[in-house]
């Protein structure tokens, strides 16, 4: 028999907050009393919340330090602090210089905030990369435009960079410009994380404040809590854990290591007894452990393991992070146990990563680890004294060695096992290929820069304009260029074809940029249902993205939808896929004319 204390993880939060070079001590969350921040950018009430967190140092720039040059160059005070609905997140940035002018995911090319956060940090600690319980949260403060112009007044907005394709439902986001930078408020609901919020739960999170000085949208340099070494990895991640109004927490277990390594001859059995604590309030334990069958290389599997819990057998419906049958790289499907359920498949292996690297072994489905193994336990796990029975059920004449490693009692966020999908009812779906369908249009061109599209009970106007070296934006020609547009009608398709000709004697900047919309009742634009830029589309709506590959934008409508899309290779190259909301539209930024030079656009 082998006993073992569980290692218990003590969550002890003090009132100052993170220093960088001090040692991993969590740091305390505090609670927000009434009322709750009000999230407009004034961050007068932050004054009184314990456990400001200060990016001053030079260490702390993580990405980019030779592009630092003082604090006054970039530096921030961070705020954290959560209620029942939402995280919080306040900061004061100094920016000498500020710059953002990107929507949507390439806000990250201007001034802007990050949040990192792991809702699990128990789960699957071998893991270092993001994945199930880990999230990337970018926070643009806008630039505190007021044009007038939607295409050039970016409003504060969040992104969610992982997990991919989540969107920012509910996030808010405020800002304002200051003498010394800006001010940024955040508000991340609970929900949109998938956290029941309660005192003592444990987290992990970095903040980060991202400097662009130059013309050029690029991100120069990035200031975080940790001076770690910089990198997208859990174990970069600062302890955390949601505390008091006065920012302590009680101490909280996240779990611990139960044995490190055992050996199982075959048909032969083992006990292990080890200590455990109560089941924290709000989680569910879980037994997790690497398996395999001793053997030089990695050459299929059979089925071996067999465990009890506290005289408790555990079957393949306490089963985690795996389904009962998953699919082999090579389209083989793999059972994880036998048709009773109890005794589990182990793979014949040198170590516990080369199956996961076999061209015919490996399991498909991303994340999953072949020898790896993890089970409920909340109901089996008793506080004090518990004994695991490890069996090696190998059939003979087989006598290869079961071996375990790295077990370990983890307290997770319960995950609700997923519902079955019932018997089929109704008449069942019948699938026809499309027939080929034409849209009739009417096209009217009231003006040179102006079209209006009507179709099936939809009106779309796509407006054009160009810039000049004065700063207004014109619609057709005047004292710095000559304008004639031609249009084409192919099919559905409009072809227009915008010549320009430079009347100056010097290189003419002339940035070009096609919108359109949705019109209703009384020329009021209406918004559209979803937007695609470059064949991607962002949850907001809104967006700019450069990709020559994929050059295009589209929006849908009730009934139909309208696309642009640029022709001429030089439109190709500067293109600009943009979206605020209401409009949508094509750009060239970049172009330059040379002296009594002629140049035609063409796009669709």
């Amino acid at each position: 028999m082998v006993r073992r204390m569980l290692g218990l993880v003590l969550l002890l939060s003090g009132a100052l907050g993170w220093q960088p070079g001090e040692g991993r001590a969590p740091l305390g969350i505090p609670y927000k009393p009434d009322p709750p921040p009000a999230v407009d950018g004034d961050l007068g009430e932050w004054i009184h919340v314990p456990n400001a967190l200060s990016l001053q140092q030079k260490e702390q720039v993580v990405f980019g330090a030779a592009n630092w040059t003082s604090p006054a160059d970039l530096s921030a005070t961070v705020w954290l602090a959560w209620r029942r609905e939402h995280l919080y997140l306040a900061a004061e940035v100094t920016d000498d210089r500020f710059r953002q002018n990107r929507r949507g995911e390439d806000l990250w090319k201007g001034d802007h905030v990050e949040l990192y956060l792991d809702i699990v940090p128990g789960l699957e600690p071998q893991r270092d990369a993001f994945g199930q319980g880990q999230f990337h949260l970018g926070l643009s403060p806008g630039n505190f435009g007021q044009t007038g112009d939607p295409l050039f007044d970016l409003k504060p907005e969040a992104v969610f960079y992982r997990p991919m394709g989540l969107a920012a439902e509910g996030v808010l986001v405020a800002a304002r410009r200051t003498e010394r930078g800006y001010t940024l408020e955040a508000a991340v609901p609970w929900k949109v994380l998938g956290v029941e919020p309660a005192l003592g739960i444990p987290l992990a999170l970095e903040v980060g404040v991202s400097d662009t000085d130059g013309e050029e949208p690029a991100q120069e340099s990035m200031m975080t809590l940790s001076s770690a070494p910089w990198g997208h990895r859990r174990s970069r991640l600062l302890p955390t854990v949601l505390a008091s109004a006065k920012g302590q927490a009680p101490p909280t277990v996240e779990g611990g290591e139960v044995f490190r390594e055992i050996r199982v001859p075959a048909r032969s059995q083992r006990e292990h007894t080890f200590s455990a604590p109560s089941v924290p309030l709000g989680r569910e334990a879980v037994l997790f452990f690497r398996a395999r069958l001793e053997f030089p290389k990695p050459a299929g599997y059979t089925s071996a393991l067999r465990l009890l819990l506290n005289g408790k057998p555990l079957d393949v419906g306490r089963l985690l992070d795996k389904e009962p049958t998953e699919e082999r790289v090579d389209g083989v499907m793999k059972n994880m146990a036998s048709a009773g359920g109890d005794v589990f498949t182990v793979d014949y292996a040198p170590d516990f990563d080369s199956p996961d690297a076999h061209p015919n072994y490996a399991l498909r489905r991303a994340g999953v680890k072949v020898c790896d193994f993890a089970f409920r336990i909340t109901d089996l796990l008793r506080p004090g004294e518990n004994t695991l029975l490890i069996e090696n059920a190998i059939r003979a004449p087989l006598t290869n060695e079961l071996v375990l490693g790295q077990g370990r009692v983890e307290f997770r966020l319960p995950t609700a096992p997923p519902k079955k999908k019932g018997p089929p009812t109704g008449p069942l779906p019948v699938f026809e290929p499309a027939k080929e369908r034409r849209v009739d249009f009417t096209l009217h061109q009231p003006a040179e820069h102006l079209l209006l599209i009507e179709a099936e009970g939809e009106t779309f106007r796509v407006e054009s304009e160009f810039s000049t070296p004065v700063g207004r934006w014109e619609q057709g020609s005047n004292r710095f260029f000559d304008l004639r547009r031609r249009i084409e009608r192919q099919g559905e398709v409009i072809l227009v074809f915008d010549t320009f000709t430079n009347r100056t004697e010097e290189n003419l900047p002339l940035m070009q940029r096609h919108r359109a919309q949705r019109v209703g009742g009384g020329g009021k634009a209406l918004p559209w249902q979803r937007v695609w830029l470059a064949g991607l589309a962002p949850a907001s709506r809104t967006g700019m993205v450069s990709q020559p590959a994929n050059p295009t934008t589209f929006g849908i409508a009730e009934r139909m939808g309208l696309g642009l899309l640029p022709l001429n290779d030089e439109f190709l190259v500067h293109t600009t896929n943009f979206s605020d909301g209401e409009s949508l539209g094509l750009a060239d930024l970049n172009f330059v004319l040379r002296p009594q030079a002629t140049y035609t656009a063409e796009w669709a």
